[in-house]
């Protein structure tokens, strides 16, 4: 068979195996936030920030900073919306959180990945019953975080051979770069890892504007001086403690090991834990593993450090989710079992079993408040959770608009 059919025959396997990956956990999501597909809203910043940016500021947004970076993949779907009529944008931000995750299954599903096919379906387990889903499952605002998981899935994976593997891997790191301030930390191991291997030229080629636009969030980060400003003060060793163990074995387990153990022995331990995890993966050769257990001591380190200035923002679970499944994507490359494997995959959904069905936010019925935002009087509609809101009382005189960076 010709390398072109033979290469066109991979592609529509991968294909396939993601769409089927990618439904898979989206019905499960959808399981666990039915609101969310019956009555699409806006969650927090996708009404708030993204979609008022789009619609007073066109796309002039993309260049607007928000809590410290840029925000691609959120701004490119409300300037995508923003094409639409208002009242179906709710609808095209759910869709838009969807491809953040079909995306990652791409990467699951491809050969490139050397891992046995039962591993791809429990990779997916972490994806769909994540340890934060009330603020990640459908949020166009959260998709970066599923995005994020693209660097270590291509950092493991083996290095393009075709131009076409090559394009693919710098345009969803250019995406992700865009819009994850994991890029500081990953992309220069993507690049390394290029280089260490004699990649083609063509394959560090196409990494150029993922590397450029790391670079832009560093500066972006830089300038917004948010590494200056100080939040109120907190116990950040406590505090971290109590995030990453309720992350892992959820609030009521981890509630009773600090309640025994000191906060720091209880993060040397992890710490430790997760050395021997990539030692273990080091000399048995699965160089996966050691992939993922470093990428997820390398992601709670660097949360640890952003979060000096701001102990208890550390608390948000969000913050533990790529750490999580990375833990859980390592120890589960080292089991020969795929019973094992799979028990594994679910250690983490089921310790936190009482979070498995998300609680419906309240119906702010956007079909109808949105009849307003054609009111040159401007309003403001609210939106889930509660207290956010989208005020379009500042689109009221062209001089009023108010367009630019936010904190």
């Amino acid at each position: 068979m010709p390398l072109t059919s033979t290469t066109q025959a991979r592609a529509r396997h991968t294909l396939s195996r993601a769409v089927l990956s990618a439904l898979a956990v989206l019905v499960v999501m959808a399981l666990r936030r039915p609101d969310a597909v019956t009555t699409p809203q806006f969650w927090a910043e996708d009404g708030a920030v993204f979609f008022l940016d789009a619609v007073r500021c066109d796309a002039s947004a993309f260049t607007y900073q928000y809590a410290g970076y840029l925000h691609l993949y959120p701004r490119l779907s409300a300037f995508v919306g923003a094409l639409f009529p208002h009242v179906y944008a709710p609808a095209i931000y759910l869709l838009a959180s969807t491809v953040s995750v079909f995306l990652v299954c791409v990467r699951i599903a491809s050969g490139r990945l050397n891992v046995p096919n039962w591993v791809r379906v429990a990779m997916l387990v972490p994806l769909a019953l994540p340890p934060a889903p009330a603020e990640i499952i459908f949020t166009v605002t959260n998709s970066h975080w599923y995005l994020m998981l693209l660097f270590p899935l291509i950092l493991a994976s083996s290095v393009p051979r075709t131009w076409q593997e090559s394009v693919a891997d710098g345009m969803m790191l250019f995406l992700a770069a865009g819009s994850s301030p994991a890029a500081f930390t990953l992309m220069p191991l993507v690049i390394l890892r290029l280089v260490l291997s004699r990649a083609a030229p063509v394959a560090l080629l196409c990494m150029v504007p993922a590397a450029l636009m790391t670079a832009a969030q560093l500066l972006t980060l830089i300038h917004s001086g948010r590494l200056d400003v100080h939040g109120p003060p907190g116990d950040l060793v406590t505090l971290t403690a109590r995030a990453t163990a309720s992350s892992l074995a959820g609030l009521p387990l981890s509630e009773a090991v600090l309640h025994h153990l000191p906060s720091m022995l209880f993060l040397a331990c992890l710490a430790g834990a997760i050395a021997v995890l990539a030692l273990v993966a080091w000399r048995g050769g699965r160089f996966t593993a050691v992939v993922f257990a470093g990428v997820a001591f390398l992601l709670w380190s660097t949360t640890i450090a952003a979060a000096r200035n701001h102990p208890a923002s550390i608390l948000a679970e969000r913050y533990h989710f790529g750490p999580v499944v990375m833990v859980v994507w390592a120890a589960l490359l080292l089991q020969r079992s795929w019973i094992v494997g799979f028990a594994v995959a679910m250690a983490v959904p089921v310790a936190h079993f009482g979070a498995w069905r998300i609680a419906p936010v309240p119906d702010y019925h956007w079909r109808t408040a949105s009849a307003c935002l054609r009111d040159p009087s401007g309003c403001v509609i609210p939106i889930p959770p509660e207290g956010w809101f989208i005020d379009m009382h500042e689109r009221v005189g062209k001089e009023k608009l108010l367009c630019g960076d936010r904190d």
